[in-house]
This record gives structure tokens, C-alpha cells and sequence, in this order.
């Protein structure tokens, strides 16, 4: 969660890490709930943690309401967590493939203009 600064209350879910001096990690205490299906709960949420940001100039995020977030547990959360983990690997690598696609588009696209290659008809 970005804590200071325009974004405060923004949440991010990432598998390699974060960096920055504004982040926060919110760690769960039940491992019945997947970080995807927590990821979706406080991104869902944000308009609610942005409304309690703090400071005039630069918004900070609520710490003090942060730290008494609660998120419902039921029954069945770890069947909804493994809905949301196979649509999060899925969402995941979607980007990768996306980005690979953006790598190739980026390295075809100037030899085509210059004529160094071209469409088969």
C-alpha cells in the first residue's frame, strides 16, 4: 500500500518485490486467504482508505485506520482464494506475453519501415 503522496491508499501485489521509501506491506494472519484474493478485497476498497488519507498538502494513508482493518473470514475462503490465485497466474502471465509481443513489436517495427522486412502475400 503507497502510505504517502497522491497515490496513498493505492494497493499493489507483486511477486518480486517493492521498493520505495512510501510502501507498506499489510500481512495477513490467516494463510486460508491467498494474496490475490486480498489484493482484490483492498483494491475494491480503495475509494474507502483514500476518504480517511490525512494531511492538507501531501495525503498520507490513515495508519491508525489501516491497523484495524479487518477483512471477513468465512467457511469457504480458501476456495475463493484458489479462484483468485488461478486468475491472478493468469492475469500474470498475460503480461508477460504482452510484454514480450511490445519487445517483438518494438524490434520488428523500425526494420519494416526501413524496408528490411516486409509481409509475405
Amino acid at each position: 500500500m503507497v502510505m504517502d503522496g497522491a497515490a496513498s491508499g493505492d494497493i499493489y501485489i507483486g511477486n518480486r518485490g517493492v521498493l520505495g521509501s512510501t510502501f507498506a506491506m499489510l500481512k495477513k494472519k490467516s494463510e486460508d486467504i491467498s494474496d490475490a484474493l486480498i489484493y482484490v478485497i483492498l483494491s475494491s476498497r480503495k475509494n474507502v482508505y483514500k476518504k480517511v488519507n490525512t494531511g492538507s498538502t501531501v495525503p498520507h494513508a490513515n495508519i491508525k485506520f489501516i491497523e484495524n482493518m479487518r477483512v471477513p473470514v468465512t467457511d469457504n475462503m480458501s476456495s475463493f482464494s484458489r479462484v483468485f490465485d488461478e486468475i491472478y497466474k493468469k492475469i500474470e502471465l498475460a503480461k508477460r506475453e504482452n510484454q514480450e509481443l511490445i519487445s517483438l513489436r518494438d524490434f520488428l517495427l523500425p526494420l519494416l519501415m526501413n524496408g528490411q522486412v516486409s509481409f509475405k502475400e
